[in-house]
């Protein structure tokens, strides 16, 4: 059996080690989709407060093309 997906958002994961010294107002991009996202104050502070979760910017399809909607915090608890 086949299923066939086709999400709309896609969670890509941020190598901690790439953007350690990362501020805000600096931007993230993604060539594969042709999309960035602007890092800000609450980042920062979700980096900071969470120095063992996962870190994924989270992109949503927006007709043919992708939009970056926000940082996605996975706590270490949970993988």
């Amino acid at each position: 059996m086949k299923y066939r997906i086709e999400p709309e958002s896609v969670l890509m994961e941020l190598d901690r080690s790439a953007i350690v010294d990362i501020s805000p107002g600096d931007q993230l991009e993604s060539l594969s989709l042709g999309a960035s996202y602007t890092w800000n104050e609450q980042d920062m502070q979700f980096l900071e407060s969470n120095p063992d979760a996962r870190l994924f910017v989270r992109f949503e399809q927006d007709g043919n093309s992708f939009k970056a909607l926000g940082l996605v915090v996975v706590p270490q608890e949970v993988y």
